[in-house]
């Protein structure tokens, strides 16, 4: 099962599809990864990441970090670093174990939740040395696809921010339709696809 979930800031999808991918752990008896995509840049962002391994702790999440390139986490050979790493979470809250174990444990019919889009397609868009990568969306869309092959039970998480009627620099105005493209690209495929808006869930597929 692969599934698509958009929606707007704070409107609940992270906790839904936390749920979601709680429930098809349970029914199909595998093991359960968060792939966290967001790389911290400043406090609030830490704080933020903090928040959601607050929300996560006692699910029975194993954290995969992977900012980029999805399909890495089915390298046997690759190690996890910085930029990979395996974090088993701790039914205490907010507590996590960091280990540098081989991807080749991770079990590809588990349920795997990334959690986000938006920022794996910022991060690979904007370096961290101000650099910028504009014409990015090939790489990530055949990357997703690939890893969606790879996998059997995925969960992403969206967000919407193309609507609201403003008009925004070119920059940021590509990254909107990248975001927009690799969701209609995703939803494509995809089994299902939902968007949560003030709490409710709309299933369009």
């Amino acid at each position: 099962m692969r599934i698509l979930i958009s929606g707007g800031a704070k409107n609940g999808k992270s906790i839904y599809a936390q749920k979601i991918s709680k429930a098809m752990s349970v029914k199909y008896d595998v093991p359960l990864y968060y792939l966290a995509t967001m790389e911290p840049a400043d406090e609030e962002d830490e704080s933020r990441i903090k928040r959601h391994i607050q929300e996560r702790a006692g699910w029975g999440f194993t954290t995969i970090e992977e900012p980029r390139r999805l399909t890495r986490i089915f390298d046997g050979i690759h190690k996890l670093d910085k930029h990979a790493k395996v974090a088993v979470e701790n039914a205490k809250m907010g507590n996590s174990n960091v280990e540098n174990a081989s991807t080749k444990d991770i079990n590809s019919k588990g349920v795997f939740l990334v959690d986000s889009l938006t920022a794996l397609l910022g991060n690979n868009m904007f370096s961290s040395d101000g650099s910028m990568n504009l014409n990015c969306f090939e790489d990530i869309r055949d990357d997703i696809y690939i890893f969606s092959q790879m996998a059997t039970n995925i969960v992403i998480v969206s967000d919407s921010i193309g609507c609201d009627g403003m008009k925004f620099d070119e920059v940021t105005e590509n990254y909107k339709r990248c975001l927009a493209r690799l969701e209609r690209e995703i939803a494509s495929y995809y089994d299902r696809v939902t968007e949560v808006s003030v709490g409710r869930i709309i299933d369009f597929k």
